[in-house]
């Protein structure tokens, strides 16, 4: 099986050849699904970084001790300084905006601009500024006006080219309002059910008729501290 690996797997890409790429013990892997083989490709130093594939620009990104672009047609690796001010988490988070990448660190979000190759801070917080301080788990697409930006303090809301325009957690209030704080994943199924893995359970959320379910152990869960769903 030339997925069994030894140590955990924290981030999978799939390019436009059917490539797939994943993080493992501070080290990216190319797997080649035709001749089922792993070839190791560099090294992070960090071990709990996101993957993810840039259709845009055709590339690879992702981080340790620099943004790392990766080129896998002509095998190119370029590493990007981070900004002294930036502050290294636990985990990392990538999402690709076109013709930026957003990067999430413990002081907050920043954005490379991928043309210019330059780091800027996020600034687009609103009345939000908890997302400053947030560990800042992963990217949702909810639509094409809306980005989820879920963290261990709920889950943010982006208005795409505009700013941080909502907040659902266990503090807020009405619609607003998730029986939850860390959010480690969102899945949506076939039927456009949203499915939230969180420390305390997975929840099952259609936000625009506001129900709201959650499942624990008590349903028949084996552990309440979930990372992720799919199906």
């Amino acid at each position: 099986n030339p997925f069994f690996y030894q140590h955990s797997v924290r981030g999978i890409a799939i390019c436009s050849n059917g490539k797939l790429f994943f993080s493992a013990k501070e080290i990216i892997h190319e797997y080649d699904p035709e001749s089922r083989e792993v070839r190791k490709l560099f090294t992070t130093n960090n071990g709990t970084s996101d993957v993810i594939w840039d259709e845009y620009h055709q590339r690879i990104w992702t981080l340790g001790d620099y943004l790392y672009e990766y080129d896998p047609l002509q095998d190119k690796l370029t590493r990007h300084e981070k900004p002294v001010s930036f502050t290294d988490g636990y985990t990392f988070a990538l999402h690709n905006m076109g013709d930026s990448i957003w990067v999430s660190s413990t002081n907050g979000m920043w954005i490379f601009q991928v043309k210019e190759g330059k780091f800027v801070p996020f600034s687009g917080y609103g009345d939000l500024e908890e997302l400053a301080s947030a560990e800042v788990y992963g990217f949702f697409d909810v639509s094409e006006k809306e980005l989820f930006i879920y963290t261990n303090k709920g889950i943010f809301v982006w208005e795409k080219g505009g700013r941080i325009t909502g907040l659902y957690s266990e503090w807020s209030k009405g619609e607003y309002y998730l029986p939850t704080l860390n959010v480690r994943h969102i899945h949506r199924d076939t039927a456009g059910v949203l499915w939230l893995a969180t420390a305390e359970g997975m929840i099952r959320w259609e936000p625009e008729r506001h129900e709201i379910r959650r499942f624990t152990t008590a349903d028949g869960l084996y552990d309440q501290n979930l990372y992720g769903i799919f199906e």
